[in-house]
């Protein structure tokens, strides 16, 4: 595995582990916990994106960034 692949799976399980302490909170916000599920997904598509060499778009569209691993051929 690359470092930086490692780096991206690293911030993607930080933004994960915070969305369960914010689901465990005595008053969950839900919208927060959505985003750091949202955040946890896109870092992990950008992991495989940069694992393969393919080029990671700029963008927190889960939609976009899901179709450039599209690309990855085995």
């Amino acid at each position: 595995m690359k470092k930086l692949t490692g780096k991206w799976l690293e911030y993607s399980a930080n933004d994960l582990a915070a969305a369960r302490t914010l689901y465990q909170s005595s008053k969950p916000s839900f919208e927060i916990i959505a985003y750091h599920c949202q955040q946890s997904a896109e870092k992990n598509l950008k992991a495989i994106l940069i694992e393969h060499n393919l080029t990671v778009p700029r963008t927190h569209g889960l939609k976009i960034v899901l179709q450039e691993t599209s690309k990855i051929s085995d």
